[in-house]
């Protein structure tokens, strides 16, 4: 077997490596940014381990980060993700050991862990590691070339205010986001989340200056563009979010090689509303699982158009 060299947190370098292999082989919307936004979020809570080569050649991936309970009485999230294995490694067993290492550590006893599986993935964490109770939905993923989208085709609702995220009180953010996340805190990620380079966050407000509404478009890996989070309390303000971005900004499009995002598949309304946005049905390119250990953290669907990312989140 191959000498392997373990690194916690590595040079940023490697980092970069990681977001262009797995957008390589899987298609996966990594952002060379994500790192520097997890450890923001997450401090001494967040680990990027590697294994590496004794001559640095990459091997395998996982990271792992801990939100806190919003109730002082309820149970640490930890989410698990970035799982991945350079194809040419593949086979040794080195993901299962790294696996089982990171994710049982002793500081995480008692944690609910979480994590968003792939489809040929999500019995082997279930019955290997524990993440058997999942959500009564799995999240499907919309991958499209950038040519393929018709933003004139959507919508701009009057009576539907929109500004930058960076420009909306920040505390009227984390409470509209806290009925999202539900039991979990999670105002350091999302304050690193909307500032993190090469993203573009917007917040919808009604007349009230109540918000009603958060995207962020964040440029990945190969220049796709990942939409999410994008939460709206209606589909006519989930649509002119994404007026807004498209129209109303230079970020057009088709000057992105994909746009990446992924629904909850209960979410009938994000289907209309992206197959308007593509003047065609839209189809999804796979489904992924939201699995947890201990409890299924509840997700209200029906507000939910686009995962904050699924990586090291949960909605």
């Amino acid at each position: 077997m191959e000498e392997i060299v373990v690194v916690d947190n590595p040079k940023p370098w490697v980092w970069s490596e990681i977001a262009e292999r797995v957008a390589e082989t899987e298609g996966w919307a990594v952002s060379d940014n994500d790192y520097n936004c997890w450890r923001s979020a997450f401090g001494d809570d967040f680990i990027l381990r590697v294994f590496l080569t004794k001559d640095d050649k990459f091997i395998c991936s996982l990271a792992i980060a801990t939100y806190p309970s919003a109730d002082p009485e309820g149970s640490p999230l930890t989410t698990v993700g970035m799982f991945y294995t350079a194809p040419e490694f593949r086979g040794n067993d080195f993901g299962t050991q790294m696996f089982f290492d990171l994710v049982e550590r002793e500081e995480h006893n008692g944690h609910n862990k979480g994590l968003i599986g792939v489809e040929a993935m999500a019995s082997k964490y279930a019955a290997r590691h524990g993440f058997d109770k999942e959500s009564g939905f799995v999240w499907d993923c919309y991958i499209n070339d950038g040519t393929d989208f018709k933003p004139e085709n959507l919508e701009r609702h009057p009576d539907i205010v929109i500004k930058r995220a960076l420009d909306t009180d920040f505390e009227k953010l984390v409470a509209y986001d806290q009925t999202i996340a539900g039991k979990i805190d999670r105002r350091k990620y999302l304050n690193s989340g909307i500032r993190v380079l090469q993203s573009y966050s917007l917040a919808a407000l009604n007349p009230a200056g109540e918000v009603i509404g958060l995207l962020r478009g964040r440029i990945c890996a190969q220049y796709q563009l990942y939409i999410g989070p994008l939460y709206a309390d209606s589909p006519e303000i989930a649509e002119s979010l994404l007026h807004e971005i498209f129209v109303n900004t230079p970020r057009k499009p088709n000057l992105f090689t994909k746009i990446v995002i992924a629904a909850p598949s209960t979410n009938l309304e994000f289907v209309k509303l992206w197959s308007k946005f593509c003047g065609r049905e839209a189809k999804k390119a796979g489904s992924m699982h939201s699995q947890f250990t201990k409890e299924v953290l509840q997700v209200p669907t029906e507000r939910v158009f686009g995962i904050f990312d699924y990586c090291m989140s949960y909605v």
